[in-house]
């Protein structure tokens, strides 16, 4: 169960690296996002319009996009299964620890 825990919070860390670098990405390409948020349906509408004058930038922009979705889909899978768990375990009347 630790494993899962622990899994899902070093996930949730490397989303957080990508997303990082994404923002700097463009931010170096000076396009700051001006919405409030990041990360909401608006930013990554605002994510999918971006073009670039060099196809490199656009393949860097799209694979670094590609594996903040690929990132946030497996936390989000892990998250899932250990919910999954904890219902098993608390369904038995065991513990979760």
């Amino acid at each position: 169960m630790r494993d899962l825990v622990r899994r899902a919070s070093g996930d949730a860390g490397i989303c957080g690296a990508s997303a990082s670098g994404c923002c700097a990405f463009l931010l170096r390409q000076g396009r700051p996002y001006a919405g409030r948020t990041a990360w909401t349906k608006a930013h990554m509408s605002w994510l999918a319009s971006q073009t670039f004058d060099y196809p490199e930038q656009r393949i860097a922009f799209e694979e670094m996009m590609l594996a903040i979705v690929r990132r946030r889909s497996a936390s989000i899978g892990s998250s899932m299964r250990f919910a999954a768990r904890c219902r098993i375990v608390a369904g038995r009347g065991g513990h979760t620890h």
